[in-house]
């Protein structure tokens, strides 16, 4: 048997023994230990290329900072290139001892600034590999917490020698548009009409076809494996704007950074799409986000009402925490009768189900499922963490301990010309002198995340934490407005 051969084989038996004993520990909530945490984007290129400031998205899981308030807590970092000390300072003040904190913070910057995953790049650099091996060596609460899992992130694991908080690639199907599609019809939840598995123009005419009467002008057509909606183009039997031609009688709208319908066909053969009905709007689009803890009942980390833009409203652009109660005790439910179908195919770990509530159908139907961190873990995190607050299951909100409710908005896209090449201590100055930052003490005002991307891009990510959904809304409005209140 080859080496590599031993050392995966030697690793899945980690990994089993591990999540046998993870038990009820959530992967945020280590108490001791050390948590690895590799924010690697580990996606197709060909959509992230074309996102502002890609590679700092890497720092939105900073927030796992804050978990270095436990003194028994160690957390080694990795990410491309080096993390500006300002951004790390931010984090760190708002810890009772920075200082201790920054003592049991490892970071492992590759120096790497290729357009390529994290994780693919650690492959390549074993000399990283081997210094983080050495370091958790005789560590046994060590594990490794990816943004996702794929057979890149196992092999890291295994080379590291540490088991991953997360579900395995095996599982990844599931989280495609036709896996998923499968698993809620399996649920028993209503999904949208539509057809799985086209990989051809000739399949997307004929699943165009077969939609008949329900689909009399237009569809959404799905990548399978896609990012935030980035994927999703418009087929219509009539041509409109920039459409392009894909087959007799039908023509399609492409998303921002598909150049040609050659370019969009060429990712329909490899990964596979699906043609789904368009749903009538007024539509809203909330998420529930779950997490499967070994051998436990799935449990429901949040709700929130996804923030979208692009064509035709299909990329997901923010969030507001928690959904409307209108339809939250709805999702929840759809949501957790789907986690139990996952967990039953070996699902571990977070990941979130986007849902379309259609209120001229009167009718909530299944999105799609993230196997993996998103959108809207990391103000989630930072909230809970920032605040000390829980999510209360029968009220869908934050709660502390004294009874206090917190609400957020929050943002990856905050960008305008005027922040091009600000330093964060500028940006963060500009909200301090507006009375707009987090305050520990009165537990509101607005967070920042991705500064390391003004340098290049001006673009930010805001979130804004406040006890009512209004005064999170205004916290958020007044940010962005005093960020960008030279832009046009």
């Amino acid at each position: 048997m080859a080496h590599q051969d031993l050392l995966n084989e030697e690793w899945m038996r980690r990994q089993a023994a591990f999540l046998a004993a993870a038990g009820g520990r959530g992967p945020f909530d280590l108490a001791d230990g050390t948590m690895v945490v590799v924010p690697s984007l580990t996606l197709p290129t060909d959509e992230l290329k074309d996102v502002l400031g890609i590679q700092y998205y890497e720092e939105r899981l900073l927030f796992l900072l804050l978990t270095l308030r436990e003194p028994g807590v160690r957390l080694v970092f990795l990410s491309s290139t080096d993390i500006d000390p300002e951004i790390l300072d931010y984090y760190l003040r708002f810890l009772p001892d920075p200082a201790d904190a920054r003592r049991r913070l490892v970071l492992s910057p590759l120096h790497d600034a290729r357009q390529i995953p994290l994780t693919t790049k650690t492959l390549q650099h074993p000399e990283v590999i081997d210094g983080i091996r050495e370091l958790v060596a005789h560590d046994p609460r060590v594990y490794l917490l990816p943004f996702n899992v794929t057979p890149q992130e196992e092999e890291l694991g295994a080379r590291l020698g540490v088991p991953i908080y997360g579900t395995a690639s095996a599982t990844a199907y599931l989280g495609g548009k036709s896996g998923g599609r499968i698993a809620a019809r399996a649920a028993g939840v209503p999904v949208v009409e539509g057809v799985e598995n086209v990989h051809t123009a000739d399949d997307v005419q004929k699943a165009f076809a077969a939609l008949g009467a329900q689909t009399p002008d237009r569809a959404v057509l799905k990548l399978n494996d896609s990012f935030s909606g980035m994927g999703n183009a418009i087929v219509r039997a009539r041509p409109g704007g920039d459409d392009v031609k894909i087959a007799s009688g039908l023509w399609a709208a492409l998303p921002d950074g598909v150049r040609s319908w050659e370019d969009y066909a060429r990712r329909l053969r490899e990964r596979g799409g699906v043609v789904e009905r368009m749903v009538p709007g007024p539509i809203d689009s909330p998420s529930v986000q779950l997490l499967i803890k070994p051998g436990r009942e799935p449990e429901v980390v949040s709700t929130h009402d996804q923030i979208l833009g692009g064509l035709e409203s299909q990329v997901y652009v923010g969030c507001e925490f928690p959904a409307r109660p209108a339809y939250r005790d709805a999702i929840v439910e759809h949501a957790r009768r789907i986690a139990a179908v996952l967990a039953e195919r070996g699902v571990v770990g977070h990941f979130g189900i986007d849902f379309l509530v259609s209120h001229t159908e009167r009718q909530i139907y299944f999105g799609e499922i993230n196997l993996r961190l998103g959108g809207t873990t990391h103000p989630f995190g930072l909230a809970r963490l920032l605040t000390g607050a829980a999510y209360d299951q029968r009220r869908g909100v934050l709660v502390d301990a004294q009874g206090a409710d917190f609400y957020y908005v929050a943002s990856d896209n905050v960008q305008g010309d005027r922040l091009v090449g600000r330093p964060p201590a500028a940006v963060l100055k500009v909200l301090s002198a507006a009375g707009l930052l987090y305050d520990r003490a009165r537990r509101s005002g607005v967070t920042l995340h991705q500064m390391g991307s003004l340098a290049q891009s001006g673009k930010l990510g805001l979130c804004s934490i406040a006890e009512s959904p209004k005064e999170a809304r205004i916290g958020f409005q007044n940010a962005v407005g005093e960020l960008l209140r030279d832009d046009s």
